[in-house]
């Protein structure tokens, strides 16, 4: 089944999703992770500190938005016998950082709408 409306159910799911990360998912990590699975004061106040210090990659995220991932350069530097991985490299670093600028101007078109 097709949404009638595809950027007012997108919206909604990233506000569902959203308000879940916030309010829900806070609530689970309690009960679950603090009350059923800590035998302890101590492992209680581990999780939080762990939750706390809990942070997103981006570069993870968008991933599949570069044209050559840096993994995928290195991997086949290393197959083609390539010695020379700064050059290599450097080829790409006006190539990553204009994708880079692609990415954060769609994030800021989402934000600002």
């Amino acid at each position: 089944m097709f949404a009638n409306d595809p950027n007012r159910a997108t919206a909604v799911l990233e506000c569902l999703a959203s308000e879940s990360y916030r309010t829900v998912t806070p609530e689970i990590f309690e009960i679950t992770i603090k009350v059923k699975y800590s035998s302890e004061e101590n492992s209680a106040k581990i999780y939080d500190i762990i939750r706390n210090g809990a942070v997103y990659d981006l570069i993870r995220v968008f991933y599949k938005s570069f044209t050559n991932p840096i993994d995928t350069l290195y991997q086949n530097s290393i197959i083609n016998n390539n010695t020379n991985w700064k050059s290599t490299i450097d080829g790409y670093v006006t190539t990553y950082n204009n994708e880079i600028v692609l990415i954060q101007s769609a994030l800021n078109d989402k934000l600002s709408k």
